[in-house]
């Protein structure tokens, strides 16, 4: 029974993968990214690591990584308890940011 169903995904999918940048600020990743996104199907931005969480800041990290790559990019803002820096007591701010 699981046979079948391991040849079928693991014969019709190709797995993906994407590099985390953790930079405080992407301008300082800008003149890497050939090299670390080498390979990759994706950028995960890891807002929570930024220098600044103001909707100003975050929305020019996002340009600056849009005009020096083509690839997509993850936006990711975790919580300390999912292993970020974000307060996990400020939900709202969160799922604010997350948007």
């Amino acid at each position: 029974m699981w046979e079948p169903l391991a040849k079928l995904v693991l014969g019709r999918y190709k797995p993906r993968y994407f590099v985390s940048l953790t930079y405080a600020d992407v301008a300082a990743a800008v003149p890497d990214l050939p090299a670390l996104s080498e390979g990759v199907d994706a950028i995960e931005l890891r807002v929570d690591l930024l220098r600044s969480w103001e909707p100003e800041f975050v929305a020019e990290q996002v340009a600056l990584l849009r005009r020096h790559s083509p690839l997509p990019i993850i936006y990711t803002v975790r919580s300390r308890g999912q292993g970020g820096r974000y307060p996990d007591d400020d939900e709202a701010g969160l799922f604010a940011r997350a948007c």
